[in-house]
């Protein structure tokens, strides 16, 4: 799942490395840049194919619709990452998204004795437009 596709560059690159065997939910909560990067990322087939899905939705909260995924990018920074998103992502699934002025990868585990975990590497030094929700 892509959050913030915007120009749609990022959801082709996904959908690029994903291939047929996968496919990428691109969301977008402003209509207007959702079309945008719907139709940048059309231009090389990804949505013909089926690779590639663009939603206009509020992101911040992630699609239930089509969880639990592999992976989750994000490309706005939010505070924390949404518990939406951790309850969005398999067992052994990684989000990347930013959180202030850092990078952080949180990796969804389950423990031996079944208990979900999340942990969590912080890359500082980032700076990315604000996550925007409803």
């Amino acid at each position: 799942m892509d959050i913030g596709s915007g120009s749609g560059w990022t959801s082709a690159l996904l959908a690029e490395i994903v291939g047929l065997k996968g496919k990428v939910f691109s969301l977008e909560l402003v209509q207007e840049l959702k079309e945008f990067g719907q139709g940048n990322s059309s231009k090389y087939g990804f949505i013909g194919k089926g690779i590639s899905e663009f939603i206009c939705t509020d992101g911040s909260k992630g699609y239930i619709k089509e969880a639990p995924y592999d992976k989750i990018l994000a490309s706005a920074s939010a505070n924390k990452i949404p518990d939406f998103w951790k309850e969005q992502i398999k067992v052994n699934g990684r989000i990347v998204a930013p959180v202030n002025n850092s990078i952080v990868v949180c990796e969804k585990r389950q423990s031996t004795s079944g208990e979900i975990e999340f942990e969590e590497k912080e890359y500082q030094g980032f700076v990315f437009v604000p996550l925007l929700s409803l």
